[in-house]
């Protein structure tokens, strides 16, 4: 449906789940998680508008919570229970975690950090990591930490 309203338009007619939609920043695409290959087998999809054409972008065996960066050449997302990046293109360039069970990975403003939530040793992590191989910073808690995200605000 466009901004001004509407009928609302079915995208994508494929008998599965399609979730977790996130938009790249040029607005032309968005890529989202289905279970088309098969059941629990979720991967992460891209569908074009203006070519209505969708294609698999990820390779891993489990694949989901799909995230662009800001200026929407990487894709945060899970590979199986780590947080990972792959480029727009698919391929996977970082593993991030591999140290507990990760979730929801989110770009900082800037595309220099990811932040994401994790269970290690049955206690709730948030964990920010540096892409330029600078420091990483992880805050361990009691309780549970859930799908964080970055503040486009600069203050």
């Amino acid at each position: 449906m466009s901004a001004s309203g509407g009928q609302p338009r079915r995208l994508i007619n494929w008998p599965s789940s399609e979730v977790q939609p996130s938009y790249a920043p040029d607005g032309k695409s968005f890529v989202f998680v289905s279970d088309r290959t098969g059941f629990n087998k979720p991967q992460i999809y891209r569908y074009e508008f203006g070519s209505g054409r969708t294609t698999k972008v990820s390779s891993s065996g489990y694949a989901t919570s799909p995230q662009f960066s800001n200026d929407g050449s990487q894709i945060a997302f899970l590979s199986g229970r780590s947080a990972a990046i792959m480029n727009s293109g698919g391929a996977v360039t970082t593993n991030l975690g591999n140290t507990g069970i990760d979730e929801a990975p989110s770009f900082s403003p800037n595309g220099k950090r990811v932040v994401y939530a994790s269970k290690q040793g049955g206690k709730g992590v948030l964990t920010i990591k540096s892409l330029n191989g600078g420091e990483s910073f992880g805050k361990s808690g009691q309780g549970t930490i859930r799908s964080p995200v970055w503040s486009s605000s600069p203050k």
